[in-house]
């Protein structure tokens, strides 16, 4: 009885520990959902758009509106469902951010991020880039073990749910070090926005065109959200701003819709729109871009 029970454990030991190594490398995509269950409209105060921007600039492969891939459709078990946590206190704002596979099963969850402004949109996104510090940590990088597996196939698996270390339990000066968390790889661009911006991203729009803005030290960035024109691609930098000795006023450099970046002038007026000077067959036009609340 003894051999057979010997056995028996070091054949399900390899499935054992195979469920219990499970991490967001094994996933291809993220899904973000267009409305998260703590707010009460889609993508109020820009959550859903700023969790889609965040999982993007950490190298996943986010999926938010917009339609699913083929392969998801027909393998969901490639994706990643995300979701955002409020555990808000009556003075802190705190939000946990949750990635979870196609069976429910929570395969990595972040700290509670937190802010202590009194201002929704600014708490929000300050304690959602909190928790985020977290997933940069994982320095997530698709290992293409998910595509052979399909839903039908899979077996739920038991829920693995890692966290990192909190900072005040470890000693000063330590690294943390784990061996199902990859080091953090960050690029010299990701870096300078990490150490020197005061980001609060924003989102401007017109009938042609959606982007986030979001503040670099003296400068900021425009990052494509949505397009009706092939010339802008979702994610991709059109645009940087660089202060000038005028209030609101900025130095541009614009990518224009024949793909060719120009130089010219942007202001935000004294509703936040921004403002840019377009030259259309020699004539200067003025472009607005209504600030999103």
């Amino acid at each position: 009885m003894k051999t057979n029970q010997f056995f028996y454990i070091l054949f399900i030991l390899p499935f054992f520990i195979t469920a219990q190594t499970k991490t967001v490398n094994d996933y291809e995509y993220v899904i973000v959902p267009e409305k998260f269950d703590f707010l009460k409209s889609p993508d109020k105060y820009q959550v859903n758009a700023l969790t889609d921007f965040l999982f993007k600039k950490n190298g996943f492969n986010s999926i938010y509106q917009s339609p699913l891939p083929e392969n998801v459709k027909q393998n969901p078990c490639t994706a990643l469902k995300a979701d955002v946590e409020d555990n808000s206190g009556l003075f802190v704002t705190k939000l946990k951010v949750v990635l979870r596979d196609c069976h429910d099963q929570i395969i990595f969850s972040t700290k509670e991020g937190r802010s202590r402004s009194k201002d929704y949109k600014t708490a929000y996104h300050e304690s959602l880039r909190d928790a985020f510090t977290e997933i940069t940590a994982l320095g997530y990088q698709y290992n293409g073990t998910q595509q052979a597996v399909t839903l039908a196939q899979a077996e739920p698996e038991k829920e693995v749910v890692k966290t990192m270390p909190k900072s005040e339990n470890l000693p000063k000066g330590e690294a943390v070090v784990a061996s199902t968390i990859a080091a953090p790889k960050v690029s010299a661009e990701t870096k300078d926005i990490e150490e020197n911006s005061d980001e609060l991203v924003k989102s401007y729009s017109n009938e042609n065109i959606s982007f986030f803005i979001m503040t670099q030290g003296d400068k900021k960035i425009a990052l494509v959200n949505k397009s009706q024109s092939n010339t802008y691609k979702k994610g991709e930098q059109i645009a940087i701003f660089t202060k000038t000795s005028l209030p609101n006023v900025y130095r541009v450099n614009w990518k224009n819709t024949q793909g060719q970046m120009v130089k010219t002038t942007g202001y935000f007026d004294e509703k936040g729109n921004l403002n840019v000077d377009i030259e259309k067959d020699g004539k200067i036009e003025v472009k607005t871009f209504k600030l999103e609340n």
